[in-house]
């Protein structure tokens, strides 16, 4: 079996189309890809903001490409501080790794597998 180093940077993310964000990734991965509920994820996020990310900025998670909705998290707490940073992180390069447990849930679906969008914005 031949092994093939990956290309894209992104994986199965997508950059969203528009040039107004103030955030861009040049590289990210989530391990393990799929989740698995009841064990530990590790994302990384790598890339450039444009604007200082502020205490309180709030990272938008949805579970459709069409943009449902799904709920918010602190960026702050959930990346920058487990990397061992601080907000307000200032303008320039972006690099952030964080560990969490998905919970698992008894009576949730099994063998399911869904894809996850993030919009990043401040209050």
């Amino acid at each position: 079996m031949d092994l093939q180093k990956r290309v894209d940077s992104l994986a199965d993310f997508k950059l969203c189309k528009g040039n107004n964000y103030p955030i861009t990734l040049t590289s990210m991965s989530i391990s393990p890809n799929p989740l698995v509920a009841g064990q530990n994820i590790t994302v990384r996020m790598v890339g450039k903001t444009t604007v200082v990310i502020e205490k309180g900025a709030l990272m938008r998670i949805y579970h459709d490409p069409k943009g449902k909705f799904e709920h918010e998290a602190d960026f702050c707490k959930l990346f920058v501080e487990p990397s061992g940073s601080m907000c307000p992180v200032e303008k320039g390069n972006l690099d952030f790794t964080a560990t969490w447990l998905i919970e698992q849930d008894p009576s949730g679906p099994k063998n399911i597998i869904t894809s996850l969008y993030t919009k990043s914005t401040s209050k």
